[in-house]
């Protein structure tokens, strides 16, 4: 008996969506970087998830992104950590 291979259409698209969202979201907070003087600016999810370098992130404040409703927090590295 052979098991039935599993529909992975809808978790496919839904992965897929996600992934054009982490994109948009990614290139709009690179447009602010020029926009607020920073080299480098990172999500408060990038933030959390890069738990070992939390120590040289600081947080810049809730910025608005083009296209998002609601402001969220960004984060660059702490140059005076050396």
């Amino acid at each position: 008996m052979d098991d039935p291979v599993p529909d992975r259409s809808e978790a496919s698209g839904a992965t897929d969506a996600l992934s054009v969202e982490a994109v948009n979201e990614a290139s709009r907070i690179e447009a602010l970087c020029g926009a607020l003087g920073h080299n480098l600016l990172v999500s408060e999810a990038f933030a959390r998830a890069a738990a070992s370098s939390a120590s040289r992130l600081v947080s810049i404040g809730a910025h608005r992104l083009r296209g998002v409703e609601t402001a969220q927090e960004l984060f660059t590295l702490d140059v005076a950590d050396g």
